[in-house]
């Protein structure tokens, strides 16, 4: 049985905040702390993944046949659309 989340940051959890914290958490996890990369290197790889994340699903939405568009708030704030319209 799932049970609901209680804790104290319930309001502030959202799907786009913890797929930020789970690709700063991998990528620091496997280059910064074993001494394998520099920080900029990190920085620089989560942007690039998410460039080709968000070129991937436009190209995925010229798939479908219904009509949609998806606003999607990128790491430096600003706002990715992916649509088919």
């Amino acid at each position: 049985m799932l049970n609901n989340y209680t804790g104290s940051d319930t309001g502030l959890l959202t799907v786009n905040g913890e797929l930020h914290k789970l690709a700063r958490n991998i990528s620091f996890g496997h280059g910064i702390h074993a001494g394998i990369h520099w920080r900029s290197d990190t920085d620089t790889s989560i942007q690039l993944g998410e460039a080709v994340a968000l070129s991937f699903l436009q190209d995925r939405a010229r798939a479908y046949n219904e009509k949609f568009a998806v606003k999607l708030t990128k790491l430096d704030g600003s706002i990715a659309t992916i649509s088919n319209q």
